[in-house]
């Protein structure tokens, strides 16, 4: 079920519908009020438009840092997953060695020692 909302961003009542709860929808409110308005008193010339093609593209950069860092965390783990799967794999193998040398003598004969000859 849609929520509805009524915001206030940069002064401007605004009436906010989405699927997400009113709670989520009052943190992004104020934080575009929040980024509006720092943005305003920056430069109190700008218009509210102006003001908010500046907010979305500091937004813009904003995610787009956090996309590469994320990328970057992403890329990171899956090397440290490949290098952790070599190592099981190599730890897999010398098991799996040791177990078929052990097989491999556990049913043979086994020696008698010799005893020294009687004089």
């Amino acid at each position: 079920m849609a929520n509805k909302l009524q915001v206030k961003i940069c002064g401007q009542e605004y009436t906010l519908v989405s699927d997400d709860s009113r709670e989520y929808m009052l943190e992004m409110a104020d934080y575009v009020d929040r980024k509006m308005v720092a943005v305003k008193n920056q430069n109190n010339r700008l218009s509210t438009s102006m003001a908010a093609i500046l907010v979305a593209l500091n937004v813009a950069d904003d995610m787009k840092h956090a996309e590469a860092k994320a990328k970057e965390a992403l890329n990171s783990q899956a090397a440290e997953i490949a290098l952790l799967k070599k190592k099981l794999d190599e730890s897999a193998k010398k098991l799996a060695e040791l177990q078929t040398n052990s097989s491999g003598t556990a049913g043979a004969p086994r020696q008698q020692p010799r005893q020294g000859s009687k004089k």
